[in-house]
């Protein structure tokens, strides 16, 4: 029996262990997660492989059951997700055309791609599959594309680089004792070519210990650094760290601080607090959602204004448009408020609260044509998911509808 040595145990536990894994993974229905389980799978099994027959044969059965279930995954899992995907990339790539040289900057792909979508939806049928589908979004879903469009062609070609290394790396290793190392590099890999792994911190500072530990034998030829050089550039990153990482930490001990004070109705103590950190934090989408939310409800209506053209190059939603719309509606500018409105409509085309919204908009504005239009598509668009709030919103549109026809 396998139990009699503790070897032969903690191979029956790491069995029980993978193939639970591998069950809950398939259970996800996640494409990428199943891809990725897979290529691991191949990589461990190779070495094993390649001992009853030639290493170009394998390589060629494995790529050839890859690329099998790539297509397979990619035809009959998730298939309207699959849809939504391909919308993305198409996206994607026009926004990479317009900036493929020198890219957008950090973290402004957000905007950037939600109003190169909402531009797309104001040209195009709101009826159509892609309007259904469509949602905020944040992430080209492929890191290389994604990095490509935020820091153009130089950062692209360094990203790509490191990224052959990496693999070349993992390659060399798959015969040696290092390779259950390679066979979790692998998986992120894979997930970077349909997600966006390396934007979870977790999964990034895993792939940076994975990759410094299978590289840590490594030398660049020609160059030889001191044991003292090493440690001294090692001391300057921890430094620069460990500074930036407690300013950060402290602004979302204090934004922590601002939400409660918030959640039990102190807004005004909550805003003070929130100015202390509005700088450090206006890149950060929760911080930038609620702060802004605290400034219209506290009718800081010009504040949000500066506030929101502070920190939308780096953040967009159909949520803020909202906001901001409500805010130029409440200071009577009109056009803006429109803009908006429209902005938060097609950015996320299928939801019918954009549509009450606007109805009420025009209402307040006195012009009727235009809220009987949106009452109606209130009314007659699909809901995507029929529920008591798309039944309450509707009834809204009708109860307008009804009041309209009185008037008459």
């Amino acid at each position: 029996m396998c139990f009699n040595t503790p070897k032969g145990f903690i191979k029956v536990i790491a069995f029980t262990v993978s193939l639970g894994l591998v069950v809950w993974i398939i259970g996800l229905e996640s494409r990428t997660a199943v891809l990725a389980l897979l290529a691991s799978l191949l990589y461990i099994t190779f070495p094993f492989f390649q001992q009853r027959t030639g290493r170009h044969k394998i390589v060629l059965a494995y790529a050839v059951i890859f690329l099998a279930a790539l297509f397979s995954a990619a035809i009959f899992l998730i298939t309207e997700s699959s849809a939504g995907r391909w919308f993305i990339w198409k996206q994607s790539i026009e926004l990479w055309q317009k900036n493929w040289l020198w890219g957008l900057g950090y973290g402004r792909f957000n905007t950037a791609f939600n109003h190169i979508q909402a531009y797309y939806f104001s040209n195009n049928n709101l009826y159509s599959r892609e309007a259904m589908l469509a949602g905020d979004g944040y992430f080209a879903f492929n890191e290389w594309l994604h990095t490509w469009i935020e820091l153009g062609l130089a950062g692209f070609l360094i990203f790509i680089a490191a990224s052959f290394f990496v693999l070349k790396v993992c390659v060399r290793i798959v015969n040696t004792s290092d390779n259950w190392a390679g066979a979790m590099v692998i998986p992120i890999f894979i997930g970077c070519l349909f997600s966006y792994p390396l934007h979870n911190l977790y999964l990034l500072g895993a792939a940076c210990l994975l990759t410094g530990y299978i590289t840590r034998d490594y030398h660049i030829p020609g160059v030889r650094l001191s044991a003292k050089v090493s440690l001294m550039v090692l001391l300057l990153l921890a430094a620069i760290l460990y500074v930036y990482g407690s300013k950060y930490l402290r602004a979302i001990d204090q934004f922590r601080e601002a939400q409660a004070l918030a959640k039990h109705g102190m807004k005004n103590e909550a805003v003070k607090q929130s100015v202390q950190i509005a700088g450090r934090l206006r890149q950060d989408y929760r911080f930038t959602s609620f702060y802004l939310h605290l400034l219209y409800d506290t009718r800081r209506l010009q504040e949000a204004v500066k506030w929101f053209e502070l920190f939308h190059p780096y953040h967009c939603n159909h949520a803020i448009h909202r906001v901001i719309a409500n805010c130029y509606d409440e200071l009577g500018e009109f056009e803006k408020a429109e803009e908006n409105y429209l902005t938060c409509l097609y950015i996320k085309p299928h939801l019918l609260q954009s549509r009450l919204n606007l109805m009420e908009f025009y209402h307040r504005n006195q012009q009727m044509e235009k809220a009987a239009y949106w009452a109606l598509e209130t009314i007659y668009y699909p809901a995507k998911k029929q529920n008591d709030r798309v039944s309450f919103v509707r009834n809204k549109a009708i109860k307008f509808l009804d009041t309209l026809s009185l008037h008459k």
